[in-house]
């Protein structure tokens, strides 16, 4: 039988996601599929019944372009799914992906293009739009009986994502909004599934806000439970794509119709600032000491922050994030957890 590996590279659950229709997709033109992971996003392809093996990514970088002429090799297709979206729709601050084209020219490229469509382009296919997780038997058993708890106990359960994989999915006025909801809707309980720590100081006293301390897993299988997950453009309102749950995304650097067109019950909200959508990824520029790399990634970082009044030297977060409209995100949640 034929054989086809699936490569997307990058540790990013989200970015996984996006490959997940694809080995379907394979198997129904006759190839056995194998897919590269990370230690880390590995749980996205467990138990999918279209996926022969999952291979692990090499430790050591500089053994990579070995390990990818081996794979090369061993496979009668190859479908790299690398920079689909990163390099094409979004910009690296520190210029990793080449010269960053002009805001006006990242937003005519991106206008109207879907990172998960587009991903299934690169693949070769025009089919489903949506990311696929499968549980096992076992999980659904598992998942049948929390539910029926979730039943009879009648409160509304929330998923909170309050950061994401760079500094503009840092969702700075998080706590707060989660105090609203549970003012306005008590019998409520929220799992800060990340971002805890940000704000650490204003973490609600109250036993119906909880760290969730599940494992990736668990966390991907149970937003198909909750009453709303709320986010930024990460890995947890991607679960969540995979089903009918309400996901209330908030948006920093692409735009609606590029995550979440063809998520069902999609709540998108964008932030009220100039420069959104901007399509950079920034890197923190203190991470190089190349000269050039620093300065230009700075000047970014610089760009994007809001500066405390008081103190020029310290910011309370990125434009799309603190310029979030707060009370639209309290009223979406509380509409539809009514």
């Amino acid at each position: 039988m034929k054989t086809a590996f699936v490569m997307r590279g990058g540790t990013g659950i989200g970015d996984l996601l996006m490959t997940t229709p694809v080995p379907r997709l394979l198997v129904a033109q006759g190839y056995e599929v194998d897919v590269g992971v990370w230690p880390q996003n590995r749980a996205v392809y467990e138990y999918n019944p279209f996926v022969r093996a999952q291979v692990l990514y090499p430790e050591n970088q500089d053994q990579y372009f070995e390990w990818q002429a081996q794979i090369e090799q061993n496979y009668d297709r190859i479908i790299d799914l690398g920079y689909t979206v990163e390099k094409r729709f979004l910009h690296r601050t520190d210029g990793f992906f080449g010269p960053i084209p002009s805001m006006k020219e990242r937003r005519v490229t991106a206008a109207g293009k879907n990172y998960y469509t587009e991903t299934l382009k690169a693949a070769g296919f025009d089919g489903p739009k949506l990311p696929e997780i499968y549980p096992s038997r076992e999980e659904t058993d598992i998942l049948d009986r929390y539910q029926e708890e979730i039943i009879q106990d009648g409160r509304k359960i929330l998923f909170w994502n309050l950061n994401g994989s760079t500094k503009n999915k840092f969702i700075v006025k998080g706590l707060q909004y989660i105090k609203a909801v549970l003012a306005q809707v008590p019998d409520s309980i929220h799992h800060i599934i990340t971002g805890m720590n940000f704000d650490a100081q204003n973490l609600p006293d109250d036993p119906r806000v909880r760290i969730a301390d599940w494992d990736l897993r668990t966390t991907i299988l149970l937003t198909q439970l909750v009453n709303v997950v709320i986010g930024p453009e990460s890995g947890l309102v991607n679960a969540a794509g995979a089903w009918g749950t309400p996901k209330v995304i908030l948006y920093s650097h692409s735009a609606p119709e590029n995550l979440g067109a063809h998520f069902l019950n999609h709540y998108p909200i964008c932030p009220d600032c100039d420069c959104h959508p901007c399509y950079l990824i920034p890197l923190d520029w203190k991470e190089t000491w190349n000269p050039q790399i620093r300065a230009q990634a700075r000047q970014f970082d610089q760009e994007c922050r809001v500066r405390l009044k008081s103190d020029p030297y310290r910011s309370v977060g990125y434009k799309c994030t603190w310029h979030l409209p707060d009370q639209q995100i309290i009223d979406t949640v509380v509409q539809i957890l009514n």
